[in-house]
């Protein structure tokens, strides 16, 4: 969710490194080895300080340990834990479409980061807007959203800037603002505007199996029914190149809904019911997430 690089300690994080490196029993040279030289790598090591610790040469000790994101935003971070952890639970609820918490934690992101970075903020706006979305109050969700937005890419329009570099979180609010707008008046032009979205590089793979399920469930809703099987399809065996076993589940239940509809058929739903519910998804906040 939070671009961890950017929010790193770096006095926490080679403090992390050498305990990983001594968990595992490998020697501070052994560590530094073709990334520092190792009498100014002790040196560092005796007295860090963010001035003396090379943020490049930090990635390349993670890396060399094979610490990943996670384990990184964790233990290495400006944030404090208690906001790691409500940022956890906001990203797990909301994996599993249960939004009924987010008041409660959004409202304690605020009241213990008084003067929160940008990002963060910006994570705040955001999940304000996916909650106002949840309760299908899509004029609010997409103020929220454009507030967001604004944070970082002020004036943002996907016809003139797709060429500009957006971060995770920037992909993520574009996508529900589209969702929301689309709802609003069930206007055909915002599939236009998915198509223009599923063009920007990179494409974060968390990301894409999102953007294809929201306009599925949109053909779905304006009745073009072939057109939503051909790019169920299509999302299905991208779902399955970057083994996203979760969102194989939401497209499986896509499917089965929309072999339904074509065949009048239900015979496919209970099974696809209970993939979700395999995966923590309750059914009923699913199906009113999208209107389905």
């Amino acid at each position: 969710m939070l671009e961890v690089f950017k929010y790193i300690d770096k006095v926490k994080g080679l403090k992390y490194v050498l305990d990983v490196a001594k968990s595992r029993k490998i020697s501070q040279s052994k560590l530094c080895e073709g990334i520092y030289d190792s009498s100014n790598f002790y040196k560092i090591c005796k007295n860090p300080t963010e001035k003396n610790i090379n943020s490049e040469k930090l990635r390349l000790l993670f890396a060399k340990l094979n610490i990943g994101k996670d384990e990184i935003m964790i233990n290495c971070t400006v944030f404090n834990k208690r906001t790691l952890e409500l940022l956890s639970l906001i990203n797990s609820e909301g994996r599993a479409y249960d939004f009924s918490n987010y008041p409660k934690y959004l409202t304690e992101l605020e009241e213990i980061n008084v003067n929160p970075v940008t990002e963060l903020t910006q994570i705040i706006l955001w999940k304000k807007g996916i909650y106002e979305y949840s309760k299908h109050h899509y004029d609010a969700a997409i103020s929220y959203f454009d507030e967001a937005m604004n944070l970082t890419k002020p004036d943002y329009k996907l016809e003139t800037n797709k060429n500009n570099r957006l971060t995770e979180v920037e992909m993520n609010i574009l996508n529900d603002s589209l969702i929301a707008k689309f709802w609003v008046n069930r206007d055909v032009e915002v599939i236009k505007q998915y198509q223009l979205l599923l063009e920007i590089k990179p494409m974060y793979k968390e990301i894409l199996g999102y953007i294809q399920i929201n306009r599925i469930v949109m053909l779905i809703e304006l009745g073009k029914l072939n057109n939503a099987s051909i790019n169920l399809q299509n999302a299905v065996k991208k779902a399955k190149d970057n083994n996203q076993v979760g969102i194989l589940a939401l497209l499986n239940y896509l499917d089965s809904l929309l072999y339904k509809l074509i065949n009048n058929d239900e015979s496919k739903l209970k099974k696809a019911s209970f993939m979700l519910e395999a995966h923590g998804i309750k059914l009923e906040n699913f199906k009113s997430f999208y209107n389905i």
